[in-house]
């Protein structure tokens, strides 16, 4: 009779060494977030330097106070959105994992948000690993996310952005918009009409692959009755974020309209996911800013509702994320 020990041990192996080579890309991951802060910090003095004097952060210093409230709460409440729709796609898939430990899991992989190659869904996936979830459905559950937060914001710029060139956007958001309904109704013909032209890119192949695999794991979540409540969980939070503007700017120096400023955090996030930069980073604040100053905003006070929209969507979850993180990690070890 065989003896299963080698193979036994092989397997353990094997885990050891990915766990390894996880935990050192984690490492790499908060390296990176650390310079990215400071490099965006450092951007962000040197904007409220230059801009001190030209247009003077005119309501900031009797307004703070209130911007800081309002800022507070809108990163809870955008969170909270999005971690109920995260809860309950896991509890659709039949992952059952209990809300306090499902929600430092969830803010844990924020933390390491803006890193190139998704660090933050490795790590999610192996600290769901502890409560039976497989990395097949929690890759399903973060695929799926992603998509109805692209869907949501593409119906939020259709409705909402007036910015330059909105006729152009609006246009190209309605046939990617239609593009993403196919591919999430009906998965097996999209992917073989995408496997068919790209037939010869082994790269591409394995890309489309892929995506048709996480498609067809996280089917249960594209039924129109629970996939409509995932899409406005993640447009609610996305709304919540777009009324952050029009406080900031209301009591600021520009009254503006609510879904004007809707539009235009739609646009931004857009705009950081279409250069695949890690959380977006640039060309997020830059389309933001650029529509701030296309609706009047002096410059100053546009750098300040930029910063506090990127504190609620990016650096926020950083400063909470990371702590848990590391508390993780820790326990992990142990």
């Amino acid at each position: 009779m065989n003896d299963p020990t080698p193979c036994r041990t092989g397997i353990e192996a094997a885990s050891a060494v990915a766990h390894v080579r996880l935990g050192q890309r984690i490492r790499d991951g908060i390296r990176f977030v650390i310079g990215a802060a400071i490099l965006w910090v450092a951007a962000l003095v040197i904007a409220v330097f230059f801009y001190s004097d030209r247009s003077g952060f005119s309501g900031v210093a009797g307004a703070g106070a209130s911007i800081a409230a309002v800022t507070l709460v809108a990163f809870v409440a955008n969170h909270l959105l999005r971690f109920a729709r995260w809860q309950w796609m896991l509890g659709r898939l039949d992952a059952r994992v209990p809300w306090p430990a499902s929600l430092a899991i969830f803010m844990a992989g924020l933390g390491l948000l803006p890193t190139p190659g998704k660090a933050g869904v490795a790590v999610r996936s192996l600290f769901l690993e502890r409560y039976g979830v497989r990395l097949r459905t929690s890759l399903a559950a973060y695929f799926a996310e992603r998509l109805f937060d692209l869907l949501g914001l593409l119906l939020l710029a259709i409705a909402f952005y007036r910015g330059p060139l909105s006729e152009q956007i609006v246009g190209i958001a309605i046939v990617s918009l239609i593009a993403i309904v196919l591919i999430a109704r009906y998965p097996t013909a999209m992917v073989r009409m995408l496997r068919s032209a790209v037939d010869g890119w082994t790269k591409a192949t394995l890309i489309v692959d892929t995506m048709g695999g996480l498609l067809h794991a996280a089917a249960r979540l594209f039924a129109w009755r629970v996939g409509l409540g995932f899409l406005a969980l993640g447009m609610l939070a996305n709304v919540v974020v777009g009324l952050l503007v029009w406080s900031i700017a209301t009591m600021l120096t520009a009254s503006i309209p609510a879904e004007t400023g809707v539009g235009a955090v739609a646009i931004a996030h857009l705009s950081g996911s279409a250069s695949m930069m890690p959380g977006g980073l640039g060309p997020f604040e830059i389309a933001l800013l650029l529509d701030l100053r296309h609706i009047g905003m002096v410059q100053g006070d546009a750098v300040v509702v930029v910063a506090c929209v990127r504190i609620v969507t990016l650096w926020g979850a950083v400063i909470v994320g990371l702590p848990l993180l590391l508390a993780l990690l820790r326990t992990t070890r142990r």
